[in-house]
């Protein structure tokens, strides 16, 4: 109670699923208040009626929308724009998750460990994996005490669970070490955090490494999930690496020769490269997304993702 900002609510239930219908708790009765003659629950879900439904859940109390996006934010109203509403105007906490947590771990452990790379091989401009350098290059050894050190234990369901996510965390950080061996690259930037403007559209994001490539620079995303092909990448997956090439190109002075999504799980790669005609179809996306978020157009769009949702079980619209 004491975390309220600007209001409090209280709410009871008749109905959390037992045999016998529920009491108003004690402590409400402390503050005076009594249980209604006439439950809601008589006349159908509360979220059932429409003038309830349609204020808090369409067109809603005005909250304002956020000042600055993320790729994140896009990609929850691509979803179903409800979902964003939820997630970023409602703000409806969320719980976590095996995979979250695991993708921390394996971010912040490569994070560290190419941030020791840049330090030791005077700030980029060369190799530590070449010639009289080599011996300064950390060991695998200390890539796995960086693993042990940035491990999250939060959100794991079993001890089991965690301790299959952890073997194969360190499978994938011994096979990449072995990598950086044989191919070495050459990291200019780790966690380069970039805020684009598109007209009046404030848009914000992080990009997990930049290499020098060439004549140019590969753009490179982690993934912890499920590897793909480039046929299986959706216009979804591909919006996140296009975003981050228009920072490059018009934020950083750099020139992109290879966006590249590396799958951890078994080191992977599916790399591309977007016209300028797609940079451009991108920012219109976006000119229009924003535009419906400035308008609190939040209709739900059900759907298969529905069972994915983190709200599922409190959207009256979820697709069953």
């Amino acid at each position: 109670m004491t975390r309220a900002k600007e209001r409090l609510y209280f709410a009871s239930g008749d109905d959390y699923g037992g045999a016998r219908t529920k009491k108003l708790s004690r402590f409400l009765h402390e503050l005076g208040y009594e249980k209604p003659e006439q439950s809601l629950a008589a006349e159908g879900s509360f979220l059932d009626q429409p003038s309830v439904r349609d204020h808090m859940l369409l067109s809603g109390v005005q909250l304002p929308v956020p000042k600055a996006f993320s790729f994140t934010q896009l990609v929850a109203y691509d979803h179903c724009p409800l979902q964003y509403k939820f997630a970023h105007i409602l703000k409806i906490p969320t719980f976590g998750g095996p995979a979250l947590s695991f993708g921390k771990t394996m971010h912040n452990t490569l994070q560290a460990f190419f941030e020791e790379v840049l330090e030791a091989s005077d700030a980029g401009q060369q190799t530590l994996f070449e010639g009289e350098k080599k011996e300064k290059m950390p060991s695998e050894e200390h890539l796995l005490e960086l693993y042990d050190r940035y491990w999250l234990d939060d959100w794991y369901q079993s001890k089991k669970q965690k301790d299959q996510y952890r073997a194969e965390g360190e499978e994938s950080l011994r096979s990449s070490y072995k990598q950086l061996q044989t191919d070495p690259p050459t990291p200019i930037f780790l966690e380069r955090g970039f805020t684009i403007k598109i007209d009046d559209i404030v848009v914000r994001g992080r990009v997990d490494r930049i290499d020098q490539v060439e004549d140019g620079v590969e753009i490179i995303d982690y993934k912890t999930g499920s590897p793909k092909t480039e046929k299986d990448l959706s216009s979804t997956d591909k919006m996140q690496l296009m975003l981050y090439q228009l920072a490059a190109k018009e934020l950083f002075g750099l020139e992109p020769k290879r966006l590249t999504f590396h799958y951890l799980k078994d080191h992977s790669r599916v790399s591309f490269l977007a016209t300028d005609d797609e940079l451009d179809a991108l920012k219109d996306k976006i000119r229009k997304q924003i535009t419906a978020i400035r308008a609190r157009q939040f209709d739900p769009s059900p759907g298969f993702m529905c069972r994915y949702c983190d709200f599922k079980d409190i959207c009256p619209f979820r697709a069953t």
